[in-house]
């Protein structure tokens, strides 16, 4: 263990404060826009906040807030900050955004965000944010080096219908609904596919019926990589009322609405599937075997576990050794 090298510490820089660290792995796909048509802010000038808190008030308060404006970040994040500019392979320079650095970081200080001043605030640590290498895919982030303004963007498919929508449309006048799952009753490959700009995705087309998703047919919209957000020199704060692991919301606020905040991640779809990431053919680049799913089996996530970070102890080395030295 680095903390118990004597009689000097192994790095001195690895205190029992800083050498804590606190990980968390965004999800592949950014919440959909809320119309296909909906400008989205990736492609835009944005800043993009990491909030951690430690209490579950604030955590409770922060799940059930829709929009936000910075006095509620000063009130409920114990750490807060990130990256900011234009993205997805952009030319423009971060700095030309008021409140963003040259590196595409937010100006950040214990009281400010991004040159607004906040009363309530007294953030702690450090944050940063980095780009997962294969930003479209589920799995292993191992990050790189680029800053925000090079992170690679993917596409991503959102179908607004539930299931219940989707029977309808099947349905045969006087016989009611048919199961799914039947084969040959797909949706109508001629049907329109109602995204603009992209043409037809084959099966997919908008609902013709009188459910509380027509006229929503499914969207493909750009989305961030999946990042990786570490917050550093920053320890727990004292109290019962605190986490054992902090808890992290990302949010999202633009040049024209500077100082409100929405979420750019969103956990629970209700009745509809999440989005997926799509490749270039405007499919998943992932394909689930619906053969697989069992539902016993299927993880039960909570809002809490769902933004829970893990703890990363920069102080501390562990070798596991998982090879044979070779004969001597």
């Amino acid at each position: 263990d680095r903390r118990h090298a004597y009689p000097q510490p192994f790095w001195r820089a690895r205190t029992s404060e800083a050498g804590h660290a606190y990980t968390y792995t965004t999800d592949t796909c950014i919440v959909p826009p809320a119309t296909p048509n909906a400008i989205s802010e990736t492609t835009s000038g944005q800043f993009v906040l990491a909030c951690v808190v430690w209490s579950p008030t604030s955590f409770s308060e922060l799940e059930q807030m829709t929009e936000l404006e910075d006095s509620d970040l000063g009130s409920h994040c114990h750490s807060a900050g990130g990256v900011c500019g234009w993205t997805c392979d952009s030319v423009i320079n971060s700095d030309l955004l008021e409140g963003c650095t040259a590196d595409s970081t937010i100006e950040m200080t214990k009281t400010s965000i991004a040159g607004r001043e906040i009363p309530s605030a007294n953030f702690q640590g450090s944050i940063e944010m980095r780009e997962c290498l294969n930003g479209n895919l589920d799995g292993k982030c191992d990050t790189a080096t680029e800053k925000f303004k090079q992170w690679n963007c993917h596409k991503c498919l959102y179908d607004p219908r539930t299931e219940d929508d989707m029977r309808r449309r099947l349905q045969i006048p006087g016989m009611g609904g048919l199961p799914s799952g039947l084969p040959g009753l797909d949706p109508d490959p001629d049907a329109p596919a109602g995204i603009p700009g992209i043409g037809a995705i084959p099966g997919l087309g908008p609902d013709p019926s009188g459910s509380a998703a027509a006229g929503k047919g499914p969207m493909i919209y750009t989305s961030l990589p999946r990042f990786h957000v570490t917050v550093s020199a920053s320890s727990a704060p004292s109290g019962t009322d605190v986490f054992s692991q902090p808890r992290v919301f990302i949010f999202q606020s633009s040049r024209e609405s500077r100082g409100k905040w929405t979420k750019l991640y969103k956990h629970n779809y209700g009745m509809t599937q999440p989005p997926v990431a799509v490749g270039k053919d405007n499919k998943p680049l992932v394909k689930e075997d619906p053969d697989s799913y069992d539902e016993e089996l299927a993880p039960v996530t909570d809002a809490a576990s769902a933004h829970a970070m893990n703890l990363n102890q920069q102080n501390r080395l562990e070798i596991d050794p998982g090879w044979c030295y070779g004969r001597q």
